[in-house]
């Protein structure tokens, strides 16, 4: 099958995704509505395609030939050719809903509309559209690489066979797709806020420096990066402004509570990386700075949820069980809200997010019966609500 994908807007989404679908043999048709900025994405492009041949990725006949396969195009009238279209524009509302009301008037109903929104509501999106059913969400994570993740989104219109040829399209140039229902920060970001808050909150009590916690997830845990280096690496302006949305998306849920902590530096401009400084000051370094942590300490913070504790405050044992278990619960939490079935959550956070195992399965090595005493625990030391525990812990074995 000879698949046609176009692309509405050309930054680093855009333009990750125009790669992954040309280089499956797909013929890409990307557009912007910036004349000058569709031509500077055509050299980064380029470049980007010289970096992977420089790297010895890919061949120089395989770079031109995935070059090749993208055209830029002047009027999304030209998109009537495709299967699919993938918005990714800016995450303005108002701009998305007159670009989907433009796509649907010009385009049969055949074709797909997809959009990479992080919060913005794909119902509300397909509320422009005539042909509401063909409408789903598509949020791509890891894009740049061979183990990218494209969660698509089922929204109130979606019709089934759209998402069925939609998840077929999307195998065909992306390794790893899950289907979800509409929800509020979809799946992944629901787990990372729950990663990111309760590091944040173990900081903020005293327990523990952000070196200290990283290197506990990343030594006791395997994680490739612990939730400080995470959060720089993504973008401070990115994590705060997903955890506001899910909060007031769920009307003031407590899980959800972003932190002061995050908002002064969200406020400071201090946003990760990009900025130089943000958790970690990157001025002189390309890399969040390392700790090492005793082997012991190692062995007591795996074993913290085999023993039975009075304190978890000032506890450096008990972070790795206390981010742990609040993950897997939010994890229990949209299995139980059916916005995604339990293997296409973990394959999200394994391949997604390179988390070390999916959050499901891990929960099962370690037993949800011990995660929910942990959550337990820390609701009656420190009266929480973001350790309010999903049933599903009392069913799960």
């Amino acid at each position: 099958m000879n698949l046609s994908i176009g692309i509405v807007g050309v930054k680093k989404t855009g333009l990750s995704v125009a790669i992954l679908a040309a280089q499956s043999g797909a013929n890409v048709l990307i557009y912007d509505d910036n004349p000058s900025r569709l031509q500077q994405a055509f050299a980064r492009l380029e470049k980007s395609l010289q970096n992977r041949h420089a790297k010895g990725a890919i061949s120089a006949e395989k770079a031109k030939a995935i070059k090749d396969k993208i055209t830029p195009i002047s009027t999304i009238k030209s998109f009537t050719v495709c299967d699919l279209i993938i918005e990714a524009i800016d995450e303005n509302l108002q701009r998305k809903k007159k670009l989907f009301k433009e796509l649907d008037e010009v385009t049969d109903d055949h074709v797909i509309l997809a959009s990479t929104a992080q919060s913005a509501s794909i119902t509300a999106l397909s509320s422009q559209c005539f042909f509401k059913q063909r409408v789903v969400g598509a949020h791509f994570v890891n894009s740049s690489s061979s183990n990218a993740v494209v969660e698509v989104v089922k929204g109130i219109d979606s019709s089934n066979d759209v998402l069925d040829k939609a998840n077929f399209i999307f195998k065909s140039f992306v390794k790893n797709v899950l289907i979800s229902r509409e929800s509020p920060g979809f799946v992944i970001n629901r787990i990372l806020s729950a990663f990111f808050t309760e590091a944040i909150a173990i900081n903020e009590e005293g327990t523990a420096s952000f070196q200290e916690i990283d290197a506990i997830m990343r030594m006791v845990g395997g994680f490739k990066q612990g939730p400080f280096e995470m959060m720089d690496f993504i973008g401070i302006d990115i994590c705060y402004t997903s955890i506001l949305d899910l909060y007031n998306s769920f009307f003031q849920e407590e899980r959800f509570r972003p932190s002061f902590l995050l908002k002064t530096r969200f406020d400071a401009g201090f946003l990760g990386r990009k900025t130089t400084k943000g958790f970690y000051d990157y001025k002189d370094a390309k890399e969040a700075p390392k700790m090492g942590i005793r082997q012991s300490e190692i062995e007591s913070s795996r074993y913290f949820f085999d023993e039975n504790h009075l304190t978890f405050f000032m506890i450096k044992q008990s972070i790795y069980a206390r981010i742990i278990s609040m993950v897997i619960n939010e994890a229990l939490f949209c299995v139980q809200e059916n916005v995604a079935s339990e293997g296409d959550i973990d394959i999200a956070m394994k391949y997604g997010m390179r988390f070390p195992s999916g959050p499901i399965a891990l929960g099962r090595d370690i037993g949800f019966e011990k995660v929910k005493n942990i959550l337990n625990k820390l609701y009656d030391e420190f009266h929480h609500g973001r350790y309010k525990t999903t049933p599903l812990l009392n069913i799960y074995q």
